[in-house]
């Protein structure tokens, strides 16, 4: 140990680059290394969700939950199995064996198993959600949209954002919280369904038959083939008031607008989005798995800055969680402890 001290104060250079190197080193590291909130990690844990609009939770665990649930036990190398079933929803937890061999592998197995369910009702429309539970899943931003306009105006602005927003650097997912679906609400009259011997199910079938696009097959010939698609989709919701429900061979038809009263709105809401105590709709950004953080967050906030100033003086953005927040308090703590 003493050769090495007295090799170091016999030649102070050496000492002095050495030390110079540790500190440049430092500071490269300091600038360069990618900068999150949480460090990576997988939780093997896959969560799969499953909407049944208008269902009990009786009926989602008998119709949903155990279906999937009975797809699952054959899937190998599975710790444990939790679900919940609740209104309209089935939420199922699968833990992979943390001695499994290949979780990968398990995860895709739990997605063929869910891919496998054939035998779900017919009002669960949308198949159900796999997603796997990481830290990089968790959000990194919320921004929400406040003002005193109508409702559809304040939609077209939070779409506008999330275009905006999606062009960051590092920004993965985008979900708006109080973003209602729209919805045609057709409002029977019950004396005029009477008065012309029309039932409910004529018009949901007139509606159903109305709206499709399917492949009709296809035309081959020697030199050619062409594919015949059916397509007779809605381009405006409203258009349904002219769907023909009944006609008779001297050219008169009965609209669904003879009958009822057909009006645009928006779904019943599940959750209410509130910023500063006004109604709005909120945004929440989630990064990609290698993002840095301190990036995303500076970029977004430039974003919303310029399409601030291209909004009427009664709408405005409010930041109401940044996390980059702490990873900065803890950058600034490492520099000055560093210094």
């Amino acid at each position: 140990m003493s050769k090495i001290t007295a090799f170091f104060i016999n030649r102070p250079r050496v000492a002095h680059l050495l030390v110079f190197l540790t500190v440049l080193t430092g500071v490269i590291c300091v600038t360069s290394l990618r900068r999150q909130g949480y460090p990576p990690i997988d939780f093997d844990i896959v969560k799969i969700e499953a909407v049944y609009p208008g269902a009990s939770p009786e009926d989602v665990e008998i119709n949903v939950t155990d279906p999937i649930e009975d797809e699952l036990i054959d899937v190998e190398d599975i710790e444990q199995i939790k679900s919940l079933s609740m209104e309209n929803l089935s939420m199922i937890f699968v833990y992979v064996d943390p001695n499994a061999s290949d979780p990968r592998r398990v995860k895709n197995d739990i997605r063929a198993a869910v891919d496998r369910v054939s035998d779900l009702p017919t009002q669960v429309t949308e198949k159900p959600r796999v997603d796997e539970i990481r830290s990089t899943n968790l959000p990194i931003m919320e921004v929400a949209l406040v003002g005193d306009v109508p409702e559809m105006e304040l939609r077209q602005y939070a779409h506008d954002l999330e275009i905006e927003l999606k062009d960051a650097s590092g920004v993965g997912k985008i979900e708006k919280v109080g973003y209602r679906k729209r919805e045609v609400k057709i409002q029977a009259d019950h004396q005029k369904l009477k008065e012309y011997y029309v039932s409910l199910g004529e018009i949901m079938d007139a509606i159903r038959s109305r709206n499709i696009r399917t492949t009709g097959g296809s035309l081959e010939s020697y030199v050619s083939e062409k594919k015949i698609v059916t397509f007779a989709e809605y381009q405006n919701p409203l258009e349904v008031k002219d769907v023909i429900i009944r006609s008779t061979f001297t050219g008169e038809h009965l609209t669904i607008e003879d009958v009822a009263t057909v009006e645009s709105s928006f779904e019943k809401p599940d959750e209410i989005s509130h910023a500063n105590g006004k109604p709005g709709i909120s945004l929440v950004i989630r990064s990609q798995a290698n993002a840095d953080i301190i990036t995303l967050a500076d970029d977004v906030k430039t974003r919303l800055e310029r399409f601030q100033k291209g909004l009427p003086s009664t709408v405005r953005t409010v930041l109401l969680f940044d996390n980059s927040v702490y990873t900065r308090s803890l950058l600034d703590m490492t520099i000055n402890n560093g210094l």
